[in-house]
């Protein structure tokens, strides 16, 4: 079990913020149906309206502090606290957003499906005709030996042997059995032309976009209805079922991986590292933005029905460098911190390598551990969801569409 959860996890697909049910993102866990609950969008604004009341004080806090040698309400925006609690208000804002606008939606359609019937029949329907038309799938494949029909169903996760006979991998892998000896060679030549087709088409889904578009072309032109459909509808992915989850739910996602994760960083960091009771008071703004970040986004975590991905881990390491490397650029830069200190938190005073870069190690190593720490929670979640909930929660989705145009089959 933990082995397929790994590979499920771990790989270059799920770096991409792509899904097939956008609706999870507009919806409780612990909702038995579908659609938006009036409940869940009041919680989304009272989320939403906290979230940008503390950003906004901690502004008027920071004026406040003003003097004559200091303008620290510019210094505002050189804190790692408010670059994360910045996340928390925009993803609470645009959250409440998508669901108000979900809501409108639903009302003024009459359905709760996130994906109109007819746009993901047409979807299925080209992805079962690039399949079963492109690339052969035929009667007379099931005449393959039984051990390499095991071999095949082992290979692509198919449940019978009968159905296995009919994969891609009959051109791709085994492609000429015994009943193919009497093939004319100019049909074997075009077999082989075919195979290198769908193999390119597979590695389409390690090239950019544009690069995948010039392809799609290419291969168009050459065969408008053969295996190449391959590339066109599976794994280049260019169909309108694939527009279904729009790029403010990517967005969205995207803020709300990093808000959970860095805002549990920042907790960890400020009472572990940087908090001294002889220097700080804990006032409400203080606890605020430093120990009810976490405590509001673990009840978030806990309340929204939002996928989690562990491989999404690059992007929190990527936001936490990004921060690193501003505190050196601004140091080097001459800027200073409160009281016009030469740094921004003491434990990342710059004029000192030798004692900052092991910190900045560790705090990288802290987030990707926060990460991983909130891909568990997710999971026991959902556990706890399944088991009180029973069949009310949809089951895993077997196909899967990334941010890389690609989509991954379980036959």
């Amino acid at each position: 079990m933990m082995k397929t959860l790994w590979r499920r996890e771990i790989n270059s697909r799920c770096l991409g913020f792509s899904h097939e049910q956008p609706g999870q993102f507009v919806k409780s866990q612990w909702q038995r149906n579908e659609g938006v609950s009036i409940v869940y969008l009041a919680y989304r604004w009272l989320f939403a309206v906290f979230f940008l009341s503390v950003w906004i004080f901690s502004f008027i806090s920071a004026r406040r502090q003003n003097s004559p040698t200091e303008n620290f309400l510019s210094k505002w925006p050189i804190y790692l606290t408010n670059w994360g609690y910045s996340l928390c208000t925009a993803q609470a804002l645009l959250g409440a957003g998508l669901v108000t606008h979900r809501l409108v939606k639903e009302r003024v359609t009459g359905s709760c499906d996130p994906y109109p019937l007819q746009q993901r029949d047409t979807r299925d329907q080209l992805l079962n005709d690039a399949i079963e038309d492109s690339v052969g799938f035929t009667e007379g494949h099931a005449s393959m030996p039984a051990r390499y029909a095991r071999r095949l169903a082992r290979c692509t996760g198919c449940c019978t042997p009968a159905r296995c006979g009919h994969c891609i991998c009959l051109h791709v892998v085994v492609g000429f059995t015994e009943d193919h000896a009497s093939m004319p060679v100019v049909y074997k030549v075009y077999w082989l032309l075919h195979t290198l087709a769908v193999v390119i088409a597979f590695v389409c889904m390690l090239l950019p976009r544009k690069y995948a578009r010039r392809l799609q072309g290419v291969l168009a032109a050459a065969h408008p209805r053969c295996g190449h459909c391959i590339c066109l509808h599976v794994v280049v992915g260019f169909t309108e079922g694939h527009a279904s989850m729009p790029v403010v739910y990517k967005v969205y996602w995207l803020l709300h991986t990093l808000a959970v994760v860095i805002a549990f960083g920042i907790t960890g960091s400020y009472f572990v590292v940087d908090y001294d009771p002889a220097v700080h008071t804990l006032s409400s703004l203080n606890l605020l933005m430093h120990a009810f970040n976490s405590v509001l986004m673990v009840l978030d975590l806990l309340v929204v029905d939002h996928p989690f991905r562990l491989f999404h881990f690059c992007w929190s390491l990527l936001f936490i460098v990004v921060y690193f490397v501003f505190t050196v650029v601004y140091h080097f830069s001459g800027g200073t911190g409160k009281h016009n200190m030469p740094f921004i938190y003491p434990a990342l005073n710059w004029a000192k390598p030798a004692a900052t870069v092991p910190i900045a190690i560790l705090g990288t190593l802290s987030v990707f551990v926060s990460h991983v720490c909130t891909w568990l929670v997710v999971l026991a979640r959902r556990r706890i969801a399944q088991a009180r909930l029973g069949s009310s929660i949809r089951p895993a989705v077997t196909s899967h569409l990334d941010g890389r145009n690609s989509v991954r089959l379980k036959l």
